[in-house]
């Protein structure tokens, strides 16, 4: 269960940084550290594409939920 909670944690804070938010505004807004916060930018810089895809995925389908 933590374990669940700590991915869905990591993917807010990589939204935010994906929508141009600053470390310390996803620190302040969620109480995550810098360090964890650079963690993740990282991991949106240069990983696999993993977050980046989930947070495409997101947006299309709240697209097609916003054209209904």
């Amino acid at each position: 269960r933590h374990k669940a909670g700590c991915i869905v944690t990591a993917h807010l804070h990589a939204k935010m940084l994906y929508d141009g938010a600053h470390y310390s505004e996803v620190s302040k807004a969620t109480g995550a550290s810098t360090t964890t916060i650079s963690r993740v930018s990282k991991c949106l810089e240069y990983g696999n594409g993993g977050y980046k895809a989930v947070l495409s995925k997101i947006e299309r389908e709240e697209s097609k939920e916003n054209d209904k």
